[in-house]
C-alpha cells in the first residue's frame, strides 16, 4: 500500500508600486530657460514601462535611458509665471506611483536690458557741472543685478538708484576730463552674466577768460607818471 501526506503553501506574490522623483527643476524654482529640460529617475521591483510627464495638465514625451531608471522630458514654450508639474511611474503590471509627484515652477524669460532714458550727449561747462542720468532696466523675476558706470573706460561705480524697474544716477559731477568729449557707458549685469549697456558722451566746454581793466579808464589823462594799472579776471577753470 502507498501512505501519502500533504502539506500546503500559499504563496503571495506582492507588486510593489513603482517610485519616482523629479530631479529638476525642484519644487517652487524660478526657471528662466524657456523651454526647459524636465529630469527624473524611477525604480520597481518589476519594470518601469513608462512615465507619466504632464505640465498643466498637457502631457509632455519622455525620454529615456536605462529602461526609464533615468529620463528627461522637454517642456514646451511656456508664458510666464507659475506652472505645475505632475508625475508618476508605470510598471509593466499595471502598478503606479500613487500620488503622483507635483511641483511648482516659476518661468521668467525677460532678457536683461538696460535703456538710456536721459540724453546721449550732453555738453556742459568744465565748473558747476552737473550731469544726471536716468533710465529703465528689465530683468527677470528669477535674477538679480546691479547697474554700475564708468567714466573713460576708468573703474566702475554703482548708480544712486535702481529699483522697479528704473535707475539713475542724480548728479555726476566729478571724474570728467576738462576741455574734453568724455564717453560714460552704463551697464547693468545680472547674477548669470548677462549685460546691456548704453552710452552717454559729455563734452565738458572751456569757455574762454575774461578780463577787464578798471583804472585808467579808456581816453583819461594821467599825471601820475609812472602809474599803477589795476583790473580783474574770470575763467570757468584756471587763468594762469
Amino acid at each position: 500500500d502507498t501512505t501519502t501526506s500533504s502539506d500546503v503553501v500559499v504563496v503571495t506574490l506582492v507588486n510593489d508600486p513603482p517610485t519616482g522623483e523629479i530631479v529638476t527643476p525642484i519644487d517652487g524654482e524660478c526657471v528662466t530657460d524657456n523651454p526647459f529640460v524636465i529630469e527624473g529617475t524611477s525604480n520597481d521591483d518589476a519594470t518601469v514601462s513608462s512615465i507619466s510627464l504632464k505640465v498643466d495638465d498637457v502631457p509632455i514625451s519622455v525620454g529615456t535611458t536605462n529602461s526609464y531608471l533615468d529620463w528627461t522630458g522637454t517642456t514646451s514654450t511656456l508664458s510666464n509665471g507659475n506652472h505645475t508639474i505632475e508625475m508618476y511611474v508605470i510598471d509593466d503590471e499595471g502598478s503606479n506611483s500613487s500620488p503622483p509627484q507635483l511641483i511648482t515652477v516659476t518661468v521668467d524669460d525677460t532678457a536683461t536690458v538696460l535703456v538710456l532714458t536721459s540724453s546721449n550727449s550732453i555738453t556742459a561747462l568744465n565748473v558747476g557741472y552737473s550731469i544726471p542720468l536716468s533710465g529703465t532696466y528689465a530683468l527677470s523675476v528669477c535674477r538679480t543685478a546691479t547697474i554700475e558706470y564708468t567714466i573713460n573706460g576708468g573703474s566702475s561705480t554703482g548708480v544712486d538708484y535702481m529699483s522697479s524697474g528704473e535707475w539713475s544716477n542724480a548728479n555726476l559731477t566729478s571724474g570728467l576730463t576738462e576741455s574734453s568729449v568724455n564717453t560714460i557707458v552704463v551697464t547693468i549685469t545680472d547674477n548669470d552674466s548677462n549685460t546691456s549697456s548704453d552710452v552717454v558722451v559729455v563734452t565738458l566746454v572751456n569757455d574762454p577768460p575774461t578780463g577787464e581793466i578798471v583804472t585808467p579808464i579808456d581816453g583819461e589823462c594821467i599825471t601820475d607818471n609812472p602809474f599803477v594799472i589795476e583790473g580783474t579776471s574770470n575763467d570757468d577753470a584756471t587763468v594762469s
